[in-house]
């Protein structure tokens, strides 16, 4: 496993993620991750498929943010929550019913053609050979049905906006097969289970664990009910032949299924599902557009909310209607999601020592002509400001005296010597480089005593010929122990070193971040 490639998925924040890795693919990102076997099965198959897409396809951005919501982003993890009757009597009927009860006309059998701005800020909406004016327009529709009305409104919105609709895409087909079996299938076995390397089949529902109405059935049958689901199939796939491998994959799966006899069967194909390609984030629409009554809500529209497809779907939804009541100065209703970013601090702070800022991994560096570069300089950048004094560099005992400036009044200890910014750093010579967190870190009773200048001065006597590392790990323990629990900012440190081969150059080696509790907090507050 590659760890450095791992850190983004511990740092996931909203939309930055995007910005971050958007122009990466799923498969890409897991194949610089090198998960173990059993890891990479999940994220890779289990994942990524649930979006209905193949990974070589599907944005690494849309992956991770899936395993922020799941796993790291909240403390629940992955739960369920289903009604337990079948959908139209546990939700649309009530829901219906509720809406007809005050006042709304509901008309699901038709389709709507057109919808036009009007002179006075309303919408003439063209329906079965009707037209209708509305206040306000929500395009609740998935990525054909924009599509398609989008493409026959010429006048909504503007030119831009249409241009992106028009260039949304639609996922791949899925079959789901529902399959009612003479025979129960084994007691111990869950009401979902997500599969992988079973061929097309995707997850396993044993729908009399949790819906009444498969539970009754199994009861008065003796058999049972199950679901199965493949996802991102070929656009030209046999339907005969991809529902025979799905329960072929359901006998491999669940064996004692084998002896069953399918008493009925329902299978439902469809492709409505959108599309989240590499580099996509930025053309998908957002809930509001250029006309202030006109929104667009669905699980294809663009939020800054870690939400995955259905919950996208719902709180779009929510958004949608919020902006159209503030228009009437109504209040609206208030989303509660999981943290927009990686909830703990530390692995948000891991994320930041290992450089990835929970972002993308780094490319090699490559100069204009396209050759790979070397390059041995150290960025300031990397370490926080630049050191205020001349640069301290340990020397083993016994090694040449080098010319140096140090400041007036500075005494260098044994086993250091301080140089100038253009000095050179001798063989075996570490010079370690460190925020002023380190310096300005604050203890020793009554605890406002900063470690200062001198005290980390004084250390190098010890550090003379140790590794780089160790070097680097020395200074950040002493400015960790200096402070005893009290308020210090961030502290950070990296050392460079002249080894003996490979012409002298100066190379960075690894160096550590820590932060302290009280920063971290800081951060937090300030939404940085």
């Amino acid at each position: 496993m590659n760890p450095v490639a791992a850190l983004p998925l511990l740092d996931v924040r909203v939309p930055d993620v995007y910005t971050r890795l958007d122009d990466i693919s799923a498969h890409d990102f897991l194949e610089s991750v090198r998960f173990p076997e059993a890891a990479h099965h999940l994220a890779f198959e289990v994942f990524s498929r649930s979006f209905f897409a193949d990974p070589r396809g599907l944005s690494a951005a849309e992956m991770v943010l899936m395993f922020h919501i799941y796993f790291l982003g909240s403390s629940e993890g992955l739960l369920f929550d289903v009604p337990d009757e079948p959908f139209p009597a546990a939700l649309w009927d009530p829901l219906a019913g509720y809406l007809e009860g005050h006042g709304a006309e509901l008309r699901t059998g038709t389709s709507v053609e057109a919808v036009e701005p009007t002179g006075d800020g309303g919408f003439r909406v063209a329906a079965a050979g009707e037209e209708r004016r509305y206040d306000t327009v929500v395009l609740a529709l998935d990525t054909a049905g924009l599509r398609s009305v989008v493409a026959g409104s010429p006048r909504l919105a503007d030119a831009t906006w249409r241009a992106r609709v028009a260039g949304l895409r639609t996922a791949p087909p899925f079959l789901v097969s529902r399959l009612w079996l003479d025979r129960p299938v084994a007691a111990d076995r869950p009401g979902f289970l997500g599969t992988s390397g079973y061929g097309s089949l995707d997850n396993v529902s044993v729908l009399e664990r949790w819906e009444g109405e498969a539970a009754r059935w199994a009861a008065r049958t003796g058999g049972s009910v199950v679901e199965l689901h493949a996802y991102a199939l070929p656009e030209r796939a046999s339907h005969d032949v991809e529902q025979s491998r799905l329960l072929e994959q359901l006998h491999r799966v669940y064996p004692e299924t084998r002896a069953a006899r399918v008493v009925d069967a329902r299978h439902e194909w469809r492709a409505d599902c959108p599309l989240f390609p590499v580099g996509g984030y930025g053309d998908r629409p957002t809930v509001r557009t250029t006309d202030p009554g006109l929104v667009v809500a669905g699980d294809l529209v663009r939020t800054d909310l870690p939400v995955a497809l259905m919950e996208r779907a719902a709180t779009s939804g929510f958004l949608a209607a919020n902006a159209l009541l503030e228009r009437w100065g109504v209040a609206g209703q208030t989303l509660w999601t999981v943290p927009d970013r990686g909830r703990g601090a530390l692995l948000r702070g891991l994320a930041r020592a290992g450089g990835t800022g929970g972002g993308r991994p780094r490319a090699p560096c490559r100069p204009r002509d396209g050759r790979r570069r070397t390059t041995s300089s150290l960025r300031r950048k990397a370490v926080g400001r630049a050191p205020r004094v001349p640069p301290l560099v340990t020397s083993p005992p016994g090694s040449p005296p080098v010319p140096t400036t140090p400041p007036p009044g500075t005494t260098p200890p044994p086993g250091s010597r301080q140089g100038t910014r253009g000095d050179a750093v001798g063989i075996d010579e570490a010079a370690p480089l460190h925020t002023d967190g380190i310096t300005e870190a604050r203890g020793d009773p009554p605890g406002d005593r900063m470690y200062g200048e001198h005290r980390l001065r004084a250390s190098p006597a010890e550090c003379a010929r140790m590794p780089t590392e160790a070097v680097v790990e020395r200074v950040r323990t002493l400015a960790a122990q200096w402070p005893g629990g009290s308020r210090h900012d961030d502290t950070a440190a990296l050392a460079t070193t002249r080894p003996t081969t490979d012409r002298g150059r100066l190379h960075p080696v690894d160096g550590h971040t820590a932060r302290s509790r009280a920063a971290q907090d800081r951060t937090e507050e300030e939404g940085a």
